[in-house]
């Protein structure tokens, strides 16, 4: 018995007008309930929720942080005592690599520097 594939039915593609797509895509949509003035010019909140009452605190959005991108010049000789230092660091848990890479060892120096200058000058 021979096994064959089924047939392929013959359908026609609907055409659809290139005018009434365009026309769905500009339609655009609309919330469910009606846009006023103080929702344009308001901030966007956060609702939380308390444990002991049912009540919501509205908290402001907060900002996300910018990150800048340095390019910094080490000599030979601080690289290496870098990598010599992340090899002396423990592993987490059973991991036998390093677990810290050296642009992330230097990002933590360099938060370090900046905690203890901190403390020292009294910046907040």
């Amino acid at each position: 018995m021979a096994i064959s594939s089924a047939p392929k039915k013959k359908t026609q593609p609907e055409v659809v007008n290139e005018d009434e797509i365009l026309q769905v895509i500009n339609r655009g949509g609309s919330t469910t309930r009606p846009v006023t003035e103080s929702d344009q010019t308001e901030e966007p909140v956060r609702a939380v929720k308390t444990k002991k009452t049912t009540e919501k605190k509205v908290l402001p959005e907060p900002e996300p942080e910018v990150l800048k991108r340095f390019s910094i010049e080490l000599t030979e000789s601080e690289t290496q005592m870098i990598k010599q230092l992340r090899t002396h660091r423990p592993p987490r848990g059973r991991a036998r690599k390093i677990t810290i890479s050296v642009t992330d060892w230097i990002v933590e120096a360099v938060q370090e520097k900046i905690d203890r200058e901190k403390r020292k000058y009294g910046v907040e």
